[in-house]
């Protein structure tokens, strides 16, 4: 049973029509430069292709699977993070109930897995999408289940290991050109991509952030303590206090929850951009509401490495993350389970955790002089090193930090984002 191979911008499954096709050498090209293209892998008669959407310069490659009504039905998510291996990051399987439910219809049932790279990772399966139950596991998958050869550009039978190739037939692949098909009521004018590689989060209003006086206004969906905010209400101004400095004496910085962690040495990872060891400006940004709804939100904390603009961003992570792993969206982010989250050099940050512990144990009163509006300083008088601690928005959750770096590539600033004004409008503008 032969498997015809094409190439081009994409497939269109509801028309079932190559979008802008390319020829072998053209597909070549972009592959051997990193540019995205798309590998129609069709078998005889007029079924659903697989199609593989790759794109080295993002280190991905996607095999998407379609039934018979254009719907997407199955998915693997692979990654080339390692020279010439492939590593299998997320699959996924929808179930549609009839003909006519809408592609991931909120009610479509849904089985996702997601691996880290040794292996283990977690499976979820919701029987009625969003609108039923959910069933989470952790699972342990072999190495050689998980990690696979890169295949030569045009030998995709290679991939048969790391993705289900049955629904096309069993091979031989023969390339070739496939006759578009024509659809006069919607005729394929412009053939753009109609697909992008997975991107991770992206940081917003950042600078924004930091100027006093900036205003924003929160989107409609936003609430505090349960209760939907007016539109008149959602307005908030920007307020930026200094505190600190914070003392890094190795330059490893860590940013946590301070209460909890323990002994444990994973729960001090420091991130793996480092810098100079010094005394840094911290500056806490706070959005300010008239409204008796909304009070006063801790929205970002920036620790000043320099004076310099910031031209790009990066997401901070450990040595245990890998931001060419993340999906549509995703981030990397600090836990916070008590509503306060720090900042601190990895030396001390464990011995000023314990501290932290055994004053909010004790209560208010045994802060003394070191609180402050919005965080506190609490110092290791052994090494001369502190820990700035801040109010995490709106409370508990998983929170973000980017790097900023300017013109020369040297480091800026870090910013703690709390994930209020990511889906804010600026006002004024």
């Amino acid at each position: 049973m032969t498997i015809d191979v094409v190439y081009g911008e994409g497939w269109d499954a509801v028309r079932r029509v190559v979008i802008g096709q390319l020829s072998p050498e053209a597909a070549a090209a972009r592959d051997a430069a990193g540019a995205q293209y798309a590998v129609i892998l069709r078998g005889p008669g007029a079924g659903q292709p697989i199609v593989l959407h790759v794109a080295w310069a993002q280190h991905y490659l996607g095999a998407w699977e379609y039934d018979e009504q254009g719907r997407r039905v199955r998915e693997a998510d692979l990654r080339r993070i390692e020279p010439g291996r492939l590593f299998l990051n997320h699959t996924a399987q929808w179930r549609y109930e009839s003909p006519d439910m809408a592609e991931f219809a909120d009610d479509a049932g849904s089985v996702t897995m997601d691996l880290r790279p040794d292996g283990r990772g977690w499976t979820r399966e919701q029987p009625k999408g969003d609108k039923g139950g959910l069933m989470q596991k952790g699972v342990e998958l072999p190495l050689e289940q998980c990690w696979f050869p890169v295949p030569e550009f045009g030998d995709w039978a290679a991939l048969s290991e790391a993705v289900d190739l049955s629904s096309v037939g069993g091979g031989p692949f023969r390339s070739g050109v496939l006759e578009e098909a024509r659809d006069e009521r919607a005729p394929l004018a412009d053939p753009q991509p109609n697909w992008q590689p997975p991107r991770g989060a992206r940081p917003k209003h950042l600078e924004a952030m930091f100027t006093e006086g900036s205003r924003f206004l929160l989107p409609s969906e936003y609430v505090s303590y349960g209760e939907p905010v007016p539109a008149a209400e959602r307005e908030v101004v920007v307020r930026v206090r200094e505190r600190g400095p914070l003392e890094l004496p190795t330059g490893e910085l860590v940013v946590r929850d301070p209460s909890w962690g323990g002994a444990s040495a994973d729960a001090y990872k420091p991130y793996t951009v480092t810098v100079r060891p010094g005394s840094y400006r911290v500056e806490i940004a706070q959005a300010l509401s008239m409204s008796m709804s909304m009070s006063m939100y801790v929205v970002g904390v920036r620790l000043v490495i320099s004076e310099q603009p910031a031209v790009s961003w990066e997401l901070a992570v450990t040595r245990d993350q890998d931001a060419r792993l993340l999906r549509d969206g995703q981030y990397y982010g600090f836990g916070v389970d008590a509503g306060i989250a720090a900042l601190a050099d990895a030396s001390v940050v464990a011995r000023l955790s314990a501290r932290f512990v055994e004053l909010f144990v004790r209560g208010p009163h045994a802060w003394g002089e070191g609180a402050t509006e919005g965080g506190r300083v609490l110092a290791d008088l052994a090494t001369g090193a502190n820990m700035v601690t801040f109010s995490s928005g709106m409370g508990d959750g998983s929170y973000p930090v980017w790097i900023g770096r300017d013109a020369e590539g040297e480091v800026t600033c870090f910013v703690a984002d709390m994930q209020i004004l990511c889906d804010a409008e600026r006002c004024g503008d």
